[in-house]
């Protein structure tokens, strides 16, 4: 029904829906600032009943930083990446594989400069998800 919206009248885009113990865990891109100064976060809520909804109080999950141009394969353009602007983690998804939670998120300007990026978490999937809680 049309109660059953997260927000209305501020930004929230590219959501990530996890279920777990009886709540539908979702992150969602959050713009924070104004104009040019605009950055882009990957932020986390969580519902039972898509009514009432409770943000994370660690908020932000993901946010962009230097480390985020940190290489995984030494043949990408290095100086190309170097020289990129950062202002943005979207795009979030996550996947439990071998004992630890593997997210994988763009990075860039938002202005179609974009790369991927993949960090991780220790543990399962249920313990992530709960401690932001």
């Amino acid at each position: 029904g049309p109660d059953c919206v997260f927000a209305r009248g501020r930004y929230t885009a590219c959501p990530a829906m996890r279920f777990h113990n009886g709540y539908y865990y979702i992150f969602y891109l959050e713009a924070v600032g104004t104009g040019d100064a605009v950055e882009y976060e990957t932020w986390l809520t969580r519902t039972r009943d898509f009514r009432d909804v409770e943000l994370s109080p660690h908020n932000p999950v993901l946010k962009w930083d230097e480390a985020d141009k940190q290489l995984a394969r030494p043949n990408l353009d290095t100086e190309r990446i170097a020289a990129s602007f950062n202002r943005n983690n979207s795009d979030f998804d996550l996947c439990a594989f071998a004992g630890k939670v593997i997210i994988n998120y763009s990075w860039g300007d938002q202005h179609g400069k974009e790369f991927l990026a993949e960090a991780e978490a220790a543990g399962p999937m249920g313990a992530f998800l709960e401690s932001w809680f």
